[in-house]
Order: structure tokens, then sequence, then C-alpha cells
């Protein structure tokens, strides 16, 4: 796992555990309902977003990889 899926479970942890606390002491349903609908929300766009840009980037630093070893004064001629 890399530092920045740490960091959005982390963050995601974090916002239903201050929705459960606001919930118990105000006893708003809305904080709740909200929190979750993010929540679920967030792990939907990652899921489905994390393979098609992974694949993006890595054919991106395949290509700027191949530049700079091209462009290099060492590059055989």
């Amino acid at each position: 796992m890399d530092a920045l899926n740490i960091a959005l479970e982390t963050i995601g942890i974090a916002a239903i555990f201050y929705a459960t606390v606001t919930h118990r002491v105000l006893g708003h349903e809305l904080v709740w309902g909200m929190t979750s609908l993010v929540v679920a929300s967030s792990i939907l766009v990652h899921g489905l977003t994390a393979t098609p840009l992974t694949k993006l980037y890595g054919h991106s630093a395949d290509e700027d990889q191949h530049r700079s070893e091209s462009s290099s004064a060492f590059a055989d001629r």
C-alpha cells in the first residue's frame, strides 16, 4: 500500500469517527447520512479510477523515460 492510500483510508476512518461522535452528542441523523455518502462515494470513485489512471501514468512515465534516453548526449548514433 502506498502512502496516499493509507492517508485516504485514515481520513475516511476519521470522518466516520467524528460523524459517530457528532451523531451521538447532537442526535442529528443528517450528519451520519452525509458522511456515509461522502465516504462511500470516495471509495467508489477511487476504486473505479485507480487502475486506469495508474496505467495512464505508467505509459506517460515510460514515454518520458524513452525520450530522455534518446535525447541523451551519450545516446548511440
